[in-house]
């Protein structure tokens, strides 16, 4: 399912539910495996446990790895470091908790993901492992330690129940307020781990087959049946993943005396898939990712081609690698093996991740230059001599203002207090106020060289995603509002300081809550400008109102620095409230500057313009393209000042 979801995203919308699948037969499999040695022997054996762990999650974890590592010169270079970042997140098993931290999709198509993005499920279940054994530990020493097996595995039912109880409601609401990050965290993933540990510790088969097969049928349609009506679009975990949980938990409860677990998931093909399951999962998302970077489109016959690929390079690291260290006696039997070989694969792991990032790293800072004037290029008559571009493709992908550096730029989640990072000089009279969500934030390093030139004081005030609008807008579909407060908070502010000049900008794409389509919705938010810009200039305020910038079709990014075409791509004419709202305000306090045909020349936007890389992703420019838009922005703000 998780396969043929990554490989052919449209044949099976709810493929990525294998993982929750994944998660209930490891909890089942594990909690089993420690509940039988606590009965046998009234405690855990830790070091033997992770011992184990290591010799079954190492050595392929390691080889995947290295194979990552041997494969970057087929990945775009603007992708390195980002790769290099999440191979040690992936090491030490807290992907899951890195792409929480970067604000990653998994499931967005509009980024091109990582080649170990698929380690956050393992790193989900490591950190289960971590804390796990102990639960049983506490459960056999429960009652000063005079437990029997039964009273030892009721009270770990007493706390898995608790554990797993918690985090399906954890699970249901955090799902609700910040889908992203509730598919990611472990605390709310543990109670599908917990689902399969429950059923591991109350048996709960049915004794006649009649009855099993009526269970194991309704636990595989419960299956598909999520498969089909769960999508990426699906506000997921939550409630919803109960479907497919509950229905592995009737597989499992069946298994042991029913003809469909037999005949149709325990046959020996099934049997092998699932013996090189682990290795099919490792191999299977790096070689759709590297495809990708190299043109590959998800027809029929070449995801067959890659779907070969992943199930040869699991037949081969089975045996020749998963298998050796499991059942190897050299290995089986010394723990201080396993622990080293723990040790050593993450050593060399930072080492070698170290070296290259090292090296990819520039030396100096970047900025526009007589060599690579950006934007200014265009404007002049002489075109200057193609270079090779700045930033380095390594570094593009970072090249962000200062904003996010200082913590200036509040997050999604951030209301108040306001955090706006402030340059020049504080006793100017002349105090400027940028204002806005990420695309206004995005002209930060063109507006910062101006302050101390000028004897300017200018402040910054944005926030993801975050219009500041006097209505409800929305974010990943629901109510944004923590926007909302942010915007108050930020008009409390304006009317204390009353700043001289506001550079307004925002996404053209921001979502209202009323609803409606695109066209209505900037026609709509239009309005809403208009009010605010008048509230503003009869305060005494200027204005100037920045267009946005295009929304790419795809990222120059994949294409850059590879044998693949870069040609311009069109722009795609997106309605901007903001240009909507210009001729609905006659007041003289107010101008637009429309950046786009310095970034977008002749409506063809182009990946370099001036020797200087224009984007950093699909809808924002790079810091130091934007820093070419000094001047320009100087000249607006004077002529601005002198009306």
């Amino acid at each position: 399912m998780v396969m043929c979801f990554h490989i052919w995203p449209a044949s099976i919308p709810g493929g990525f539910i294998g993982v929750d699948i994944f998660f209930v037969i490891s909890g089942f499999l594990i909690t089993g495996i420690l509940i039988r040695e606590a009965e046998k022997t009234t405690t855990i054996s830790i070091p033997n446990f992770y011992a184990r762990r290591i010799r079954r999650l190492f050595p392929m974890a390691g080889l995947v790895i290295a194979a990552i590592f041997a494969a970057l010169p087929l990945m775009p270079k603007a992708f390195w470091s980002e790769t290099l970042y999440h191979i040690l997140a992936s090491t030490f098993y807290v992907e899951n908790l890195w792409l929480t931290i970067q604000s990653v999709d998994y499931l967005d198509a509009e980024n091109l993901p990582g080649p170990l993005q698929h380690f956050w499920s393992l790193s989900v279940e490591e950190q289960f492992y971590m804390f796990w054994p102990f639960v049983i530990i506490l459960a056999c020493k429960w009652n000063s330690g005079k437990n029997t097996p039964h009273q030892i595995r009721r009270h770990a039912v007493y706390a898995l129940t608790l554990i797993t109880s918690i985090s399906l409601l954890t699970s249901i609401i955090l799902t609700q307020v910040n889908p992203s990050l509730a598919y990611f965290i472990t605390v709310t993933r543990l109670w599908e781990l917990g689902l399969g540990g429950l059923i591991a510790l109350i048996p709960l088969s049915l004794t006649k087959p009649s009855h099993n097969i009526v269970l194991a049928c309704l636990g595989l349609g419960l299956i598909a049946s999520a498969a089909w009506l769960i999508t990426p679009a699906s506000n997921f975990p939550g409630y919803i993943a109960l479907l497919p949980t509950i229905g592995t938990s009737f597989l499992l409860i069946a298994a042991p005396n029913n003809l469909l677990s037999t005949k149709l998931l325990g046959n020996r093909i099934m049997k092998y898939i699932g013996d090189i399951s682990y290795s099919l999962y490792l191999w299977h998302w790096p070689i759709v990712i590297f495809a990708k970077y190299l043109g590959w489109q998800s027809d029929l016959i070449s995801g067959f081609a890659l779907l070969g690929l992943a199930f040869f390079l699991s037949a081969l690291s089975k045996p020749l690698v998963e298998d050796y260290f499991l059942k190897s006696v050299t290995w089986k039997n010394s723990q201080r093996r396993a622990f080293l070989l723990a040790t050593g694969t993450m050593a060399a792991i930072v080492i070698v991740s170290t070296i290259l990032s090292l090296s990819t790293r520039p030396n100096k800072s970047f900025s526009p230059d007589d060599l690579h004037p950006g934007a200014p290029d265009l404007l002049s008559r002489t075109h200057v001599e193609k270079l090779s571009a700045i930033p380095p493709l390594e570094f593009v992908k970072r090249d962000l203002p200062d904003l996010y550096a200082q913590g200036c730029h509040a997050s999604h989640a951030a209301t108040t207090p306001l955090t706006p990072c402030k340059t020049g000089t504080k006793e100017s009279s002349l105090n400027i106020f940028l204002i806005g969500d990420s695309h206004a934030a995005q002209w930060w390093p063109a507006l910062k060289p101006l302050a101390d030139k000028n004897n300017w004081q200018i402040s910054s005030y944005t926030k993801s995603s975050c219009a500041p609008l006097d209505t409800d807008t929305l974010h990943d579909g629901k109510p944004y509002t923590a926007c909302r407060a942010w915007t108050h908070a930020l008009e409390e502010e304006i009317k204390r300081t009353k700043p001289t000049l506001i550079i307004y900008a925002q996404a053209a794409d921001q979502r209202l809550a009323a609803g409606g389509d695109q066209q209505s919705q900037s026609k709509i938010m239009a309005e809403i400008l208009e009010k605010k810009w008048q509230v503003w200039t009869d305060m005494g305020i200027k204005i100037i109102a920045v267009a946005d910038t295009p929304l790419l079709r795809k990222n120059y990014l994949e294409c850059l620095g590879t044998d693949q075409e870069c040609a311009p791509q069109t722009r795609q004419k997106t309605p901007d409230p903001i240009l909507v709202a210009a001729p609905l305000n006659k007041h003289k306090n107010i101008r637009v500057l429309d950046p786009n045909s310095l970034i977008c020349p002749h409506d063809m936007c182009l990946p370099i313009i001036g020797n200087i890389v224009v984007w950093r992703d699909t809808h924002h420019i790079t810091a130091t393209y934007a820093q070419s838009f000094s001047n320009i922005f100087e000249t607006e703000i004077k002529a601005a000042l002198a009306e």
